[in-house]
C-alpha cells in the first residue's frame, strides 16, 4: 500500500512539472505577445519570433527584411533579467524601424528597451533601467564588440546620460 500512494505522488509530482520542450514553447509564447502589442501600440507590422542562429557573440537579433526576431537557444534558457533585456532590445529595433545595426541605432535600441520593459512588462522605470545596467556592467570588460554594436562604455556612458549617473559596484 505504501508503495503505491508513493508511486502517486511521485506520478503527480513528475506530471505537474513542465518539460523543457513546454517550456521553451510558453517562453517563446510570451515573447510573441510582446512583441505583438508593442508592434500594435507603435503603429508595425507585426514580427514573427523564432528559434534559430544568431551571429557569434550575440544572443538574439532583428532581422529586418523578414521583420523577425530570432532568439537563441541560449538566451531562452537564460536568466530572466538578461532574456527580457535582449528580448526587449530586439523588439525595439522593429518599433523603431530600424534597417541596419550601427552604434546610434543599438544605443536608441537600449534606450527604447526600458520603456518597452516598462509598458509590456510592468516594470517601473527604476527596475527596467536597473535591468538594463546590470546587463551593461555584467559585459563592460569585453572587449570585443558584436560589429556595429558600439562598445558597452560607450552604452554606458548614453544611458547615464538619459537615466542618470550609474556605478557597476555592488
Amino acid at each position: 500500500m505504501m508503495k503505491v500512494v508513493l508511486l502517486i505522488v511521485v506520478g503527480l509530482l513528475v506530471g505537474a512539472c513542465m518539460t523543457p520542450a513546454a517550456m521553451m514553447s510558453d517562453r517563446l509564447g510570451e515573447v510573441q505577445r510582446m512583441a505583438d502589442a508593442a508592434a500594435r501600440a507603435y503603429s508595425r507590422p507585426l514580427a514573427g519570433v523564432q528559434i534559430g542562429e544568431v551571429p557569434e557573440g550575440t544572443a538574439a537579433q532583428y532581422l529586418p527584411r523578414t521583420m523577425t526576431i530570432r532568439l537563441s537557444n541560449r538566451a531562452l534558457w537564460s536568466h530572466d533579467w538578461w532574456f527580457w533585456y535582449l528580448v526587449s532590445h530586439e523588439i525595439a529595433h522593429h518599433v523603431l524601424d530600424h534597417r541596419r545595426s550601427d552604434p546610434p541605432l543599438e544605443i536608441a535600441a537600449d534606450l527604447e528597451a526600458v520603456l518597452l520593459l516598462q509598458r509590456f512588462r510592468g516594470m517601473s522605470e527604476g527596475d527596467a533601467t536597473d535591468l538594463v545596467w546590470q546587463f551593461y556592467c555584467t559585459r563592460r570588460w569585453e572587449n570585443r564588440p558584436v560589429p556595429g554594436h558600439p562598445p558597452n562604455a560607450e552604452k554606458m556612458l548614453a544611458f547615464q546620460g538619459r537615466y542618470g549617473k550609474r556605478s557597476c559596484a555592488r
